[in-house]
Protein backbone atom coordinates (compact mmCIF):
# COMPACT_ATOMS: atom_id res chain seq x y z
CA UNK A 1 0.00 0.00 0.00
CA UNK A 2 1.32 3.37 -0.99
CA UNK A 3 1.77 5.85 1.78
CA UNK A 4 1.06 9.51 1.12
CA UNK A 5 2.83 11.93 3.37
CA UNK A 6 0.52 14.67 4.73
CA UNK A 7 2.73 17.62 4.07
CA UNK A 8 1.59 21.20 4.71
CA UNK A 9 1.13 21.58 0.96
CA UNK A 10 -1.21 18.57 0.86
CA UNK A 11 -3.20 19.90 3.84
CA UNK A 12 -3.55 23.28 2.19
CA UNK A 13 -4.84 21.69 -1.03
CA UNK A 14 -7.38 19.63 0.94
CA UNK A 15 -8.61 22.74 2.78
CA UNK A 16 -9.01 24.62 -0.48
CA UNK A 17 -10.95 21.75 -2.05
CA UNK A 18 -13.23 21.60 1.01
CA UNK A 19 -13.92 25.31 0.80
CA UNK A 20 -14.74 25.00 -2.89
CA UNK A 21 -17.66 22.66 -2.13
CA UNK A 22 -20.87 24.76 -2.05
CA UNK A 23 -22.73 24.65 1.24
CA UNK A 24 -26.50 24.48 1.50
CA UNK A 25 -28.09 27.68 2.82
CA UNK A 26 -29.53 27.52 6.34
CA UNK A 27 -33.17 26.57 6.55
CA UNK A 28 -35.27 29.51 7.73
CA UNK A 29 -38.83 28.85 8.82
CA UNK A 30 -40.97 31.90 8.03
CA UNK A 31 -43.52 33.16 10.55
CA UNK A 32 -46.79 32.59 8.77
CA UNK A 33 -50.03 34.46 9.40
CA UNK A 34 -53.36 32.82 8.77
CA UNK A 35 -55.37 35.21 6.59
CA UNK A 36 -58.44 32.99 6.86
CA UNK A 37 -58.49 32.86 10.67
CA UNK A 38 -61.88 33.58 12.17
CA UNK A 39 -62.23 33.96 15.93
CA UNK A 40 -64.80 31.82 17.75
CA UNK A 41 -68.29 33.29 18.00
CA UNK A 42 -67.98 33.74 21.75
CA UNK A 43 -64.77 35.75 21.33
CA UNK A 44 -66.34 37.83 18.57
CA UNK A 45 -69.37 38.63 20.74
CA UNK A 46 -67.15 39.70 23.65
CA UNK A 47 -65.06 41.89 21.37
CA UNK A 48 -68.22 43.54 20.04
CA UNK A 49 -69.55 44.20 23.55
CA UNK A 50 -66.25 45.67 24.75
CA UNK A 51 -65.98 47.88 21.67
CA UNK A 52 -69.47 49.29 22.17
CA UNK A 53 -68.84 49.82 25.88
CA UNK A 54 -65.55 51.63 25.25
CA UNK A 55 -67.08 53.81 22.52
CA UNK A 56 -70.04 54.72 24.73
CA UNK A 57 -67.91 55.57 27.75
CA UNK A 58 -65.56 57.63 25.59
CA UNK A 59 -68.55 59.71 24.48
CA UNK A 60 -69.83 60.03 28.06
CA UNK A 61 -66.39 61.06 29.33
CA UNK A 62 -66.11 63.72 26.63
CA UNK A 63 -69.55 65.10 27.53
CA UNK A 64 -68.68 65.14 31.24
CA UNK A 65 -65.44 66.99 30.53
CA UNK A 66 -67.37 69.59 28.50
CA UNK A 67 -70.00 69.89 31.25
CA UNK A 68 -67.33 70.34 33.93
CA UNK A 69 -65.58 73.01 31.88
CA UNK A 70 -68.90 74.82 31.33
CA UNK A 71 -69.80 74.80 35.03
CA UNK A 72 -66.30 75.95 35.92
CA UNK A 73 -66.58 78.84 33.48
CA UNK A 74 -69.90 79.92 35.01
CA UNK A 75 -68.41 79.53 38.49
CA UNK A 76 -65.47 81.80 37.70
CA UNK A 77 -67.68 84.48 36.17
CA UNK A 78 -69.55 85.12 39.44
CA UNK A 79 -68.50 86.87 42.60
CA UNK A 80 -69.47 85.36 45.92
CA UNK A 81 -69.72 86.78 49.41
CA UNK A 82 -66.63 86.46 51.58
CA UNK A 83 -67.01 83.92 54.41
CA UNK A 84 -65.18 80.85 55.65
CA UNK A 85 -67.90 78.48 54.44
CA UNK A 86 -68.08 80.10 51.03
CA UNK A 87 -64.32 80.05 50.73
CA UNK A 88 -64.19 76.32 51.40
CA UNK A 89 -66.95 75.70 48.89
CA UNK A 90 -65.14 77.79 46.28
CA UNK A 91 -61.96 75.80 46.80
CA UNK A 92 -63.89 72.52 46.61
CA UNK A 93 -65.69 73.62 43.45
CA UNK A 94 -62.47 74.70 41.76
CA UNK A 95 -60.64 71.51 42.77
CA UNK A 96 -63.46 69.20 41.66
CA UNK A 97 -63.77 71.12 38.38
CA UNK A 98 -60.12 70.64 37.47
CA UNK A 99 -60.20 67.00 38.61
CA UNK A 100 -63.39 66.25 36.65
CA UNK A 101 -61.97 67.73 33.45
CA UNK A 102 -58.63 65.95 33.87
CA UNK A 103 -59.94 62.48 34.75
CA UNK A 104 -62.64 62.50 32.09
CA UNK A 105 -60.07 63.39 29.44
CA UNK A 106 -57.84 60.58 30.74
CA UNK A 107 -60.80 58.19 30.64
CA UNK A 108 -61.52 59.16 27.05
CA UNK A 109 -57.89 58.58 26.03
CA UNK A 110 -57.75 55.27 27.92
CA UNK A 111 -60.85 54.04 26.11
CA UNK A 112 -59.17 54.85 22.79
CA UNK A 113 -56.09 52.83 23.79
CA UNK A 114 -58.37 50.03 24.97
CA UNK A 115 -60.15 49.99 21.60
CA UNK A 116 -56.79 49.84 19.86
CA UNK A 117 -55.77 46.78 21.88
CA UNK A 118 -59.09 45.11 21.13
CA UNK A 119 -58.46 45.59 17.43
CA UNK A 120 -55.27 43.52 17.62
CA UNK A 121 -56.79 40.49 19.36
CA UNK A 122 -57.75 38.55 16.23
CA UNK A 123 -54.61 39.69 14.43
CA UNK A 124 -52.35 38.36 17.19
CA UNK A 125 -54.08 35.00 17.18
CA UNK A 126 -53.87 34.81 13.38
CA UNK A 127 -50.12 35.49 13.58
CA UNK A 128 -49.82 32.49 15.88
CA UNK A 129 -51.55 30.39 13.23
CA UNK A 130 -54.81 30.10 15.14
CA UNK A 131 -53.36 27.65 17.65
CA UNK A 132 -56.51 27.60 19.75
CA UNK A 133 -59.46 25.63 18.45
CA UNK A 134 -62.32 27.74 17.13
CA UNK A 135 -64.93 25.13 18.04
CA UNK A 136 -65.71 22.87 20.95
CA UNK A 137 -65.32 23.42 24.68
CA UNK A 138 -62.76 25.07 26.93
CA UNK A 139 -62.46 25.43 30.68
CA UNK A 140 -64.53 28.33 31.94
CA UNK A 141 -62.42 31.53 32.05
CA UNK A 142 -62.48 33.66 35.17
CA UNK A 143 -63.58 36.75 33.21
CA UNK A 144 -64.28 38.04 29.74
CA UNK A 145 -60.82 39.61 29.60
CA UNK A 146 -59.24 36.26 30.45
CA UNK A 147 -61.04 34.73 27.49
CA UNK A 148 -59.68 37.44 25.20
CA UNK A 149 -56.15 36.90 26.52
CA UNK A 150 -56.46 33.20 25.72
CA UNK A 151 -57.40 34.05 22.14
CA UNK A 152 -54.83 36.66 21.17
CA UNK A 153 -55.08 39.64 23.52
CA UNK A 154 -51.90 40.76 25.25
CA UNK A 155 -51.63 40.77 29.04
CA UNK A 156 -51.38 44.56 28.91
CA UNK A 157 -55.06 44.63 27.97
CA UNK A 158 -55.92 44.13 31.64
CA UNK A 159 -53.65 46.99 32.70
CA UNK A 160 -55.23 49.33 30.16
CA UNK A 161 -58.69 48.24 31.30
CA UNK A 162 -57.93 48.92 34.98
CA UNK A 163 -56.52 52.35 34.12
CA UNK A 164 -59.53 53.15 31.97
CA UNK A 165 -61.98 52.00 34.66
CA UNK A 166 -60.19 53.96 37.40
CA UNK A 167 -60.12 57.15 35.32
CA UNK A 168 -63.79 56.69 34.44
CA UNK A 169 -64.82 56.26 38.09
CA UNK A 170 -62.78 59.26 39.25
CA UNK A 171 -64.12 61.34 36.37
CA UNK A 172 -67.74 60.58 37.24
CA UNK A 173 -67.11 61.07 40.96
CA UNK A 174 -65.48 64.48 40.59
CA UNK A 175 -68.11 65.60 38.07
CA UNK A 176 -70.83 64.82 40.62
CA UNK A 177 -68.78 66.45 43.39
CA UNK A 178 -68.42 69.58 41.28
CA UNK A 179 -72.18 69.81 40.74
CA UNK A 180 -72.93 69.28 44.43
CA UNK A 181 -70.31 71.82 45.55
CA UNK A 182 -71.63 74.37 43.06
CA UNK A 183 -75.20 73.79 44.28
CA UNK A 184 -74.15 74.33 47.90
CA UNK A 185 -72.38 77.49 46.81
CA UNK A 186 -75.25 79.01 44.84
CA UNK A 187 -78.46 77.49 46.21
CA UNK A 188 -80.09 77.25 49.60
CA UNK A 189 -79.10 74.71 52.22
CA UNK A 190 -82.32 72.74 51.76
CA UNK A 191 -81.69 72.28 48.04
CA UNK A 192 -78.10 71.25 48.72
CA UNK A 193 -79.14 68.64 51.30
CA UNK A 194 -81.83 67.11 49.06
CA UNK A 195 -79.64 66.93 45.96
CA UNK A 196 -76.71 65.53 47.95
CA UNK A 197 -78.86 62.80 49.51
CA UNK A 198 -80.32 61.80 46.13
CA UNK A 199 -76.91 61.76 44.45
CA UNK A 200 -75.17 59.75 47.18
CA UNK A 201 -77.94 57.14 47.39
CA UNK A 202 -78.09 56.73 43.60
CA UNK A 203 -74.31 56.58 43.29
CA UNK A 204 -74.03 53.97 46.06
CA UNK A 205 -76.87 51.90 44.60
CA UNK A 206 -75.24 51.75 41.17
CA UNK A 207 -71.88 50.60 42.51
CA UNK A 208 -73.35 48.11 44.96
CA UNK A 209 -75.44 46.52 42.21
CA UNK A 210 -72.35 46.32 40.00
CA UNK A 211 -70.31 44.67 42.77
CA UNK A 212 -73.06 42.20 43.65
CA UNK A 213 -73.53 41.32 39.98
CA UNK A 214 -69.81 40.62 39.63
Amino acid sequence: MAYTERTPRNLESQDCSAESIPRAPPVVTPRLTSISYDAPKLVQSQLLVWRRTAQTTATVSALLAILAATIFGVFQSHRYSASDTRERLRVLTAFSSYAAILFNILAMLSSIFFLDRLGSVEFNEACRGGERSTEGWISRPSSSLTLLVQFGASNRLRLIFYQWFAHLCFGVFFALLQIIAYLWLTESTAVGVIITAITVSAFAGIFLSALLDG
